[in-house]
């Protein structure tokens, strides 16, 4: 379990540091769309990726298809560090999305595969943690590096870190050399799940606001209050938190217990952030959203992975990133027209009101899960 975590800060911190220092080198090399366009390669090849990553957990070796990950993010951000011809620039861009979106499910799949007897929530949020403290540091490090040093820094780190994972895989490589997804039969219970069934349905359900208001988040506050630098970071911070915690309690309690109020929850917060003009309370607001939205994206994960078996990891980790990934698309796409009409008021009003419809879904649809009644197989 240790591998899989110091594997996967390896991978993210390889992605996040480039994430948003790439749509700024887009811009200077090709064009004043070149961000847009960076970033929907990006994206677009990520999310084709995830759908295809179930099949191959079922007949590459996860050791094999965690070390592409690695270096499909790597190797190709040398790219950056100089100056390449546009075709160049978005081929290695593309690479990359495909490695982030391998590293997303296998390293999921993995950290519920190798989590210890009744622990299962516990390693997607420690797992959880690793992925949201780099996605909170790096980015800004990376940018900021760009602007004070060089293209060629935030670069040099993203090919180091790749590196480096790969360079620890072999705990990984001698346990899980071949698939930990292999085809069971028709008769196992969840052997091959289908997403329409409600244990894994309602999860998603409920997660797919909350990813919303995230991408919001990150979308529009900052235009919408002078402290969104800092209430950005308290946000995280408090994401951070919500990701560790939030599978522990899932573990000790059951799903339905973390998951329902940390979406009602959710809902009170966001609709707190209608007052975005006073500063000490978006501060505030950004730190506990965060953290109940952090508990529910952990909490959601491990209510799927507890309804399937080993052989149902990867497709319940695919479909819990794509609808995270779509989440945060709608909410900087589908929730900017809401922001054009309502302000960033409207919009957080949107917000909590999916995120209260969703909670009365998940109080009449969600079953519970827990350590205690835990039967799938690890």
């Amino acid at each position: 379990m240790r591998a899989v975590l110091i594997t996967g800060a390896a991978g993210f911190t390889s992605f996040f540091t480039l994430f948003a220092a790439v749509p700024a080198i887009a811009d200077d090399r090709i064009g004043s769309i070149g961000a847009g366009i960076a970033t929907g390669s990006l994206l677009t090849a990520t999310v084709l990726t995830q759908l295809a990553v179930p099949y191959l957990m079922r007949r590459v070796g996860a050791a094999w298809l965690m070390a592409a990950a690695l270096i499909l993010l790597g190797a190709p951000s040398i790219i950056y560090a100089f100056d390449t011809p546009g075709w160049l620039f978005l081929l290695g861009t593309i690479l990359r999305g495909a490695g982030f979106g391998l590293l997303t499910i296998v390293s999921t799949s993995l950290a519920a595969h190798y989590a210890p007897a009744g622990k299962r929530g516990t390693a997607l949020g420690w797992l959880g943690l690793v992925t949201a403290l780099a996605g909170v540091v790096m980015p800004g490090l990376g940018v900021w590096l760009l602007e004070n040093v060089s293209a060629a820094f935030p670069a040099v780190i993203a090919v180091a870190s790749g590196l480096i994972g790969v360079l620890v895989l072999a705990p990984i490589h001698r346990a899980s050399a071949q698939p930990i997804s292999k085809h069971q039969s028709a008769t196992a219970s969840f052997a091959g799940p289908r997403l329409t069934q409600r244990h894994l349905l309602i999860p998603l359900v409920m997660y797919l606001p909350a990813s919303m208001t995230y991408g919001v988040i990150y979308t529009f506050l900052p235009k919408a209050s002078v402290v969104a630098p800092i209430a950005l970071v308290t946000f995280g911070a408090g994401y951070a938190l919500g990701r560790t915690y939030g599978g522990r309690w899932a573990d000790h309690l059951g799903v339905r217990q973390v998951l329902l109020p940390a979406t009602a929850l959710s809902a009170l917060f966001a609709a707190g952030l209608y007052w975005s003009s006073l500063s000490w309370l978006v501060i505030i607001v950004g730190l506990l959203l965060g953290t109940t939205i952090g508990t529910s994206a952990t909490a959601s994960l491990a209510a799927m992975m507890h309804w399937v078996n080993t052989d149902g990891y990867a497709r319940a980790s695919a479909a819990w990133n794509i609808n995270f990934d779509v989440g945060i698309a709608l909410g900087g796409a589908l929730i900017g027209f809401v922001v054009a009409m309502a302000g960033f008021g409207g919009a957080v009003i949107a917000c909590a009101s999916a995120l209260t419809a969703v909670t009365v879904v998940g109080l009449f649809g969600l079953q519970n899960s827990s350590a205690k009644t835990q039967s799938s197989a690890t």
